[in-house]
């Protein structure tokens, strides 16, 4: 075997190992940034429904939902810098659009106007 043949080679796995190792950050870096994306939801939110009667809504860093102090027994569907979705125990979605700072609840098909507690 030559030598440039064998350069070639040792190039070629090294080009080969730099593209796994950049494939292995920018997963855990997609990784990070979906946990990012879920802490700006985390804390306590306030909203008045369609009968004026104002609630809070807990979002802990677990994924779940509680509504005046009472768990929703939620599941994570899917969350994005835009959205939060997840699924009720009843199998109704919940789906939070962090740019309006809407809730929307399909159960009873209303949206309600969210505000951060401090």
């Amino acid at each position: 075997m030559e030598k440039n043949e064998k350069k070639r080679i040792i190039y070629i796995l090294l080009a080969g190992i730099a593209t796994l190792a950049g494939k292995k950050v920018l997963d855990h870096k997609k990784k990070e940034a979906q946990v990012d994306h879920l802490n700006k939801y985390c804390g306590t939110w306030s909203f008045t429904d369609t009968s004026q009667t104002h609630h809070e809504l807990t979002i802990h860093s677990d994924y779940s939902f509680w509504l005046d102090d009472r768990s929703l027994g939620t599941l994570l569907v899917e969350v994005t810098s835009e959205k939060l979705i997840v699924r009720d125990q009843y199998g109704f979605y919940l789906t939070f659009s962090y740019n309006d700072m809407l809730l929307y609840d399909e159960a009873i098909d209303s949206a309600y106007l969210l505000s951060k507690k401090s």
